[in-house]
């Protein structure tokens, strides 16, 4: 009885965290932040511009890392389509910093940071422990080990360990056209998936 009275429990909880998420055709929430090393952003004044926004773990995080250089090799195609990229985190400023200064090169995304998960909140970009130990399953030593190799020097790892990710694709007028929350640390869309929504979206 008490099994039954437990499942159901967390089934129920299950359905109302989806039933929060966002939904493809509706405005995504506008915000203001902070990306690092840059002026203040405003997303209701990028209107005009198409826009992803991926909610990572941490800069820490060598799966995010992963994830991170693949979408990087799409930098150029994405920003042709007039795409800009706003990378958000749980890390504090000064950790992005030190991550990006690992890096020669200059990027083309913003980072943002939002340790006080507001920006998670307001995106109902939700923790979940189970599906984190979960990501085993789904090749998250092999993803880690890949992104461990991609650091320079160390970066530690902040914010809820349990945090998975999301990416939203908005058009022109801010609509969301794809929404994608993870189901497993590294379950985020991949960089040709996201260039290829994207020039769907501009035809």
């Amino acid at each position: 009885m008490r099994f039954w009275s437990l499942a159901m429990l967390c089934g129920a909880c299950l359905f109302f965290g989806q039933c929060q998420r966002l939904q493809v055709g509706k405005p995504a929430p506008v915000f203001q932040a902070k990306a690092v090393g840059k002026d203040n952003i405003d997303l209701a004044q990028l209107k005009g511009h198409k826009v992803l926004l991926s909610f990572m773990r941490n800069v820490g995080c060598p799966i995010c890392n992963l994830h991170t250089h693949h979408l990087r090799q799409y930098a150029d195609s994405l920003q042709a389509l007039g795409v800009e990229v706003l990378m958000i985190h749980q890390s504090p400023v000064e950790t992005i910093e030190k991550y990006l200064a690992q890096d020669e090169r200059s990027w083309s995304f913003l980072f943002v940071s939002d340790n006080e998960r507001r920006l998670y909140e307001l995106y109902h970009v939700k923790p979940s422990l189970f599906r984190f130990l979960m990501s085993g399953f789904h090749g998250a030593l092999h993803k880690r080990k890949e992104g461990v190799k991609l650091y320079k020097d160390k970066i530690p790892q902040e914010g809820k360990r349990g945090m998975l990710g999301a990416d939203f694709l908005l058009d022109e007028q801010g609509v969301i056209i794809k929404a994608h929350y993870a189901k497993f640390v590294g379950d985020h869309l991949s960089p040709a998936d996201i260039y290829q929504a994207f020039k769907q979206a501009s035809r």
